[in-house]
């Protein structure tokens, strides 16, 4: 999946830190995207307990960094 790795490449940019969703949202592009990601584990939904920010992380860090390398 396409998204997939381009939300591997946003994560792995940005230390495997939380990504806000609206950031996620404009990198897949379409909201059920990014709904399927997390639905397979792929990503999770976290409240950041600093300013109560909902974002994603990844569910495996290590995972992003296959995906990167598998699809550059």
């Amino acid at each position: 999946m396409y998204i997939a790795a381009k939300i591997a490449r946003a994560f792995i940019s940005n230390d495997n830190k939380l990504i806000p969703i609206l950031e996620i949202n404009e990198i897949a592009g379409e909201r059920e995207d990014v709904k399927t990601l997390e639905y397979l584990g792929y990503i999770w939904q976290v409240l950041r307990s600093k300013g109560q920010q909902l974002g994603y992380e990844p569910s495996i860090p290590s995972l992003m960094s296959f995906i990167k390398n598998q699809t550059t």
